[in-house]
This record gives structure tokens, C-alpha cells and sequence, in this order.
């Protein structure tokens, strides 16, 4: 049996997200840690550390200003918890701590995990080399973001958000389509709610986007999000916010050729990395537009392989079978 220390969603994945029904990538994170670990283990999802019932506790760095906790009263009782503590992170939390506050709470867990080596990077650094992270992936549902029959469908897609900078999405998505032709569609799905609230900017983002594609889907159901990248070929994007973007990796287990910009998440997967303007996006693009379909082919089995080796479900049970190992030897 395992506790995991995560914070509660309300979310329904079978219903479109929004306003009503916030969504994002954490609560689809939850889903597929819940369903993988659910295989092997007794999972018992808490908020609190006087909810512990195991000897092992998974703790999701996100939990205290989630849930709302005060965070001294949450560093002494991480400090007092008898349990094995994995502290599992996947997003940015960890840079927001202060130093002293980074470090008391680095002498509360018993190992550290990182889903990618961007983030075990900024890991080993805040903690001046003292800290070797072990690698565990966000999991990503394999069988449910598959590739299906492909659409020439250049597309970008997530959190629509002035701080994820989709703001340089218009660009291409204006200009792309005179280079590519009439033959290819473009598209974006996800919303500026789907974490359920927006900045007034990011709403206009999402309104300028909606004008100048073909086909715009805002809040979508994980099934339907699912079909959509399965069928869909390119995709885009310049994010300058994301540690690991399971969005990403959902649509790379799709099938899909990824182009993006120098954030060093896209470095470490398969695709064209490293594009800074939307000049450099459309021709890119375009390169793979004109590319033969045995060749696109090639290009799609390896992002799904990427993904089945090193993020799927049975991945993330191999890497986490050698934490726990480490953790109980």
C-alpha cells in the first residue's frame, strides 16, 4: 500500500473543461499515476500527513498551496511523518522556495525525483550538487493518445496563457497557412479556463487565435482531446513555462512530428527544437509538409517510441520499481 499526497481536483475527464469542470495538466497527471500505481499497489490519495496510513508516501510538491495548507505547519509535520517520503516533482514549485525553505524541506524526504533532466538540472543547482534525483516520468496513457488515420492538420494546443507565451502562436498560424496551401488545416484546442479562471489577456489571446484557424476547439474532453492529436500531424509550440508539458508528450505518444521552440524539454525529445521566429516555425513546417509519407511515417513511429520507452505506463513502472528498490534497500 502506498500514500499519495496530492492535491484534490473536482475534474471529470469525460466532460468538456472550463469554468465548470477545471482542468489542466495536473488533474490529467493524477488520473494517470492513479491508474498506473492502482496495477501493482493499494493507492490511498490524501492532502494531510495525518492522513498517512503506509509505510511509503508519494508527495506532489504542489499539495500545500493547493490544498491551501499553511506551509510551516506542513515543513514540521513533513519533518515528523514516519512514513518513506518520495518527493515527486513536476512542476516549477521547487523554484519558488526560498533557500532555507528549499533545503528544510529536502531534509524531510528520503529521495528526490525529477520527470526530466532540465528539471534534475535546476534540482542538483538549488541544492548546490547535493541532491541526485532520480528519474521518474509523468505517465502517459499510451493506449488512450495513439496515433489513428493522419489529417494534414498543423495544429498547437494546452492552456491558452500570455505566460506559456501562446501569444506567438497568431504569427504562424496568420501567416503559415500562404506557404503551406489550401490543403492543410490548422488548429488549436484548449482554452485560456482550463484551469477554470483567465487573465483578461490571456482572453484575448484565445480570441485572436479562434479568428485565424480553421478549426477551434476550446475546453475538451480527454477522450475527445485523445482523438483529436491522434488524428492531427504537426504540431507547435514556443512555450517558455513548462518543466515536463504532459500535453507534449500526450501528443508525441499521438504520433504527431513535433516543432518547438529553445525551451530544453523539446532538446531532450524527438522533433525540430531550438526555432525562434515565426519565419523559422513556417519553414520548418514546411519541411515537413513536402516530406514523403514513408518518411513521416518514420517520424511518427519515433515520437510514439519515445514515449512507450520512456514515459508510457510500463516506463513509469520500471522506474519507479528501482526507487522503491532504492528506497528500501
Amino acid at each position: 500500500m502506498i500514500d499519495l499526497m496530492f492535491p484534490f481536483f473536482d475534474y471529470n475527464p469525460n466532460e468538456r473543461s472550463g469554468l465548470s469542470n477545471p482542468g489542466g495538466g495536473m488533474p490529467t497527471k493524477l488520473i494517470a499515476v492513479r491508474d498506473v500505481l492502482s496495477r501493482r499497489y493499494i493507492l490511498n490519495i490524501i492532502q494531510r500527513f495525518e492522513e498517512v496510513k503506509n509505510d511509503v508516501l508519494i508527495i506532489e510538491p504542489l499539495t500545500p498551496r493547493l490544498a491551501d495548507l499553511d506551509f510551516e505547519e506542513w515543513i514540521e509535520a513533513l519533518h515528523a511523518c514516519k512514513a518513506k517520503k518520495i518527493l515527486y516533482c513536476s512542476e516549477m514549485e521547487i523554484c519558488r522556495w526560498a533557500p532555507r525553505t528549499f533545503q528544510r524541506i529536502m531534509e524531510g524526504v528520503d529521495l528526490v525525483t525529477a520527470n526530466t533532466k532540465y528539471q534534475a538540472n535546476l534540482i542538483k543547482t538549488l541544492s548546490g550538487n547535493e541532491i541526485q534525483p532520480f528519474h521518474l516520468c509523468d505517465p502517459i496513457d499510451e493506449m488512450l493518445f495513439c496515433p489513428s488515420k493522419k489529417k494534414f492538420r498543423v495544429f498547437s494546443a494546452g492552456r491558452v496563457s500570455k505566460d506559456k507565451n501562446s501569444d506567438f502562436l497568431i504569427d504562424v498560424f496568420k501567416k503559415g497557412p500562404k506557404v503551406w496551401g489550401s490543403s492543410v488545416q490548422t488548429a488549436y484546442f484548449g482554452s485560456a479556463t482550463l484551469w477554470g479562471h483567465a487573465d483578461p489577456i490571456d482572453v484575448q489571446i484565445e480570441r485572436e487565435i479562434e479568428s485565424c484557424v480553421h478549426y477551434f476547439e476550446g475546453g475538451v474532453s480527454r477522450n475527445k482531446i485523445a482523438r483529436l492529436f491522434g488524428e492531427s500531424l504537426i504540431y507547435f509550440s514556443k512555450t517558455k513555462h513548462d518543466v515536463y508539458s504532459s500535453t507534449h508528450v500526450e501528443i508525441l505518444s499521438s504520433g504527431c512530428l513535433s516543432t518547438g521552440g529553445g525551451h530544453p524539454m523539446f532538446r531532450e525529445r524527438p522533433g525540430i527544437s531550438g526555432l525562434r521566429t515565426a519565419k523559422q516555425f513556417i519553414k520548418a513546417i514546411q519541411s515537413l509538409l513536402k516530406t514523403s509519407p514513408s518518411e513521416i511515417d518514420k517520424l511518427s513511429c519515433k515520437s510514439r517510441d519515445y514515449v512507450l520507452r520512456h514515459c508510457g505506463f510500463e516506463a513509469f513502472q520500471n522506474q519507479f520499481d528501482k526507487i522503491i528498490q532504492e528506497l528500501l534497500s
